[in-house]
C-alpha cells in the first residue's frame, strides 16, 4: 500500500512540540517536514516530545537536510 502524505515544510509554530501538533491536526495535517536547512534549531527535549506526540496522534515527520547551506 503507498502511503500519501500532506505535509507543511517545517513545524506551523515552535512555541512548544505541543502546539505545532495542536496547529498540525486542527490544519488537517498527516505528516510535518522538520526542517534544518538553517541549523538544528530545536534542542533534543523539544524534539524528542515532537517525536512523542507526532506518533501519538498519527502525524509521520520526515527531514528536511539539505547538502548546501
Amino acid at each position: 500500500m503507498t502511503l500519501i502524505c500532506v505535509e507543511p515544510g517545517a513545524p506551523p509554530v515552535r512555541e512548544s512540540p505541543e502546539a505545532a501538533i495542536e496547529v498540525l491536526l486542527t490544519d488537517g495535517h498527516d505528516a510535518c517536514e522538520l526542517n534544518f536547512e538553517g541549523g538544528f534549531w530545536m534542542d533534543y527535549p523539544w524534539a524528542e516530545r515532537l517525536g512523542v506526540l507526532a506518533q501519538a496522534a498519527g502525524i509521520v515527520l520526515s527531514v528536511h537536510a539539505p547538502l548546501f547551506g
